[in-house]
C-alpha cells in the first residue's frame, strides 16, 4: 500500500509593510542608521523618507537599494535632493555631506551666512566675497577682514577700511 506524503507549506503573509532594515547614510563622516518610513537624524536636520516607495525586494539589503527612492533634505538647503542608486554608502568629512544620486557619490556643502561653500575633492572649500579695500579670507566657516594700506593703521568694519587714530 502506497502513502503519499504531502507536504503543504506555509501561506505567506504578502502584506506590505514599512521597510525596517536600516539604510546606511554617511554624513560627515558618521555613519547613521535609519530605519522607518521618514526619521530625522543627525545633528543636521537629515530626513530620510522612504514614502510610499516599492521595494523590489524584501527584505531590503542595506548595502543595495533597488527600485527605491530616498529623500534627502538638509536643514540648511530647503530644497529637496531625490537620491537613488544601488548603494547609499558613501564617505564624508566634517564640512561636506555625502549623497550617492545615481549610485555615484556627491557632495553638497553647506551654505554659511558669510562664506560661499563649495565642493573640491570631497571636501568644502569655502570662498568669502571681496570687498573694496578689504582682503577676505575664511576662517572657521566666518569670513575674515584684513586690510591693506602701506601708511595708515587700518580696521576693516562692515566690508570697509577704516583709519584708526
Amino acid at each position: 500500500m502506497a502513502i503519499a506524503l504531502v507536504v503543504l507549506q506555509g501561506c505567506q503573509d504578502i502584506t506590505p509593510k514599512t521597510p525596517t532594515t536600516a539604510v546606511k547614510v554617511n554624513q560627515g563622516g558618521l555613519e547613521v542608521q535609519a530605519e522607518g518610513t521618514s526619521v530625522l537624524v543627525g545633528s543636521k536636520g537629515i530626513e530620510v523618507n522612504a514614502g510610499a516607495e516599492k521595494l523590489a525586494n524584501s527584505p531590503l539589503d542595506q548595502d543595495r537599494i533597488a527600485a527605491f527612492a530616498i529623500n534627502v533634505k538638509s536643514a540648511t538647503d530647503p530644497s529637496v535632493r531625490t537620491l537613488s542608486g544601488d548603494s547609499v554608502k558613501c564617505g564624508g568629512d566634517e564640512n561636506c555631506q555625502m549623497a550617492c544620486p545615481q549610485g555615484n557619490c556627491a557632495v553638497v556643502c553647506e551654505a554659511n551666512a558669510t562664506c560661499v561653500a563649495s565642493c573640491s575633492g570631497g571636501r568644502c572649500a569655502q570662498t568669502c566675497q571681496p570687498g573694496a579695500n578689504c582682503t577676505f579670507t575664511c576662517s572657521g566657516g566666518a569670513c575674515e577682514q584684513s586690510c591693506e594700506d602701506a601708511s595708515c593703521r587700518t580696521t576693516c568694519s562692515g566690508g570697509g577700511c577704516k583709519t584708526k587714530n
